[in-house]
């Protein structure tokens, strides 16, 4: 295999800083757990598009078979969708969509954490925790169980359910079945990512589905929005559609996972 196969693939743009990948090298493992970061990203509904993304791309490359961490960031958030789902009275629409508000920005954007913050890291730990090779290959392989979620608002990709953003820039109110429907269609996805969660128990090692892991992109996306996880999945798409070619064909909407 050449060199210039195995180098580490980073499309991301503008690219992970070295403050963002230094802080992020420790941040689900430890600030994770902590009550008022918790509570802050609760508020918050979670982090930016971009910086769901940087979470995903960073643990995938450092703990690919234990992302832990960010089922727990991104189960967390979903059962406090289901719980805004709960009310079921005339108004539930409106106290859904408030629930459902973010009241404190990105944490890492608050932080101070872009593209242009420098980290005390070596390169090669930088090279290693950018390396986005695993997180495409963990969204390739899980694509069947999350291209459904994929919002059609942010991608313009045919189908999909609406993200949360979308569901509250949404210009009319639900009628009542399409309300359900979303309801019922989150508490499964909840349920999902729950069981994924549950099988890093060492009690339950092995239970999950390949489903249940799709659960975590989907989840992540219908939190924090398509856009930029949409946009890297595609440059991947096209990255490899480009490569079996020759490069002589780009790759304009990815329906399926590369081989």
């Amino acid at each position: 295999m050449s060199k210039a196969q195995t180098a580490p693939v980073r499309t991301i743009t503008p690219p992970l800083s070295t403050g963002e990948v230094n802080f992020l090298w420790w941040f689900i493992q430890g600030s994770l757990m902590n009550a008022p970061v918790r509570e802050d990203l609760r508020r918050g509904w979670g982090p930016c598009e971009r910086h769901t993304l940087a979470v995903l791309i960073v643990e995938n490359a450092l703990r690919p078979h234990y992302l832990h961490g960010p089922v727990i960031l991104f189960h967390d958030l979903l059962k406090r969708a289901v719980a805004a789902y709960a009310y079921a009275w005339p108004l539930h629409d409106l106290r859904t969509r408030h629930a459902l508000t973010p009241t404190r920005p990105c944490h890492f954007c608050a932080m101070g954490l872009d593209a242009s913050t420098t980290g005390d890291l070596p390169h090669e730990r930088y090279l290693c925790a950018s390396d986005e090779t695993n997180l495409r290959a963990f969204m390739a392989t899980t694509y069947n169980g999350w291209r459904s979620w994929v919002c059609p608002t942010c991608t313009g990709a045919p189908g999909g359910v609406l993200c949360r953003r979308h569901i509250l820039e949404a210009q009319e109110a639900w009628e009542h079945r399409a309300f359900e429907d979303e309801k019922a269609k989150i508490g499964r996805l909840a349920d999902r990512l729950g069981r994924y969660e549950r099988a890093f128990a060492v009690d339950y090692q092995g239970t999950d589905t390949l489903e249940d892991r799709a659960a975590l992109v989907a989840a992540a996306g219908w939190v924090a929005g398509w856009g930029q996880l949409w946009d890297f999945w595609t440059a991947g798409a096209s990255r490899e559609r480009a490569r079996q070619s020759g490069g002589n064909s780009r790759c304009t909407e990815a329906e399926a996972p590369p081989h």
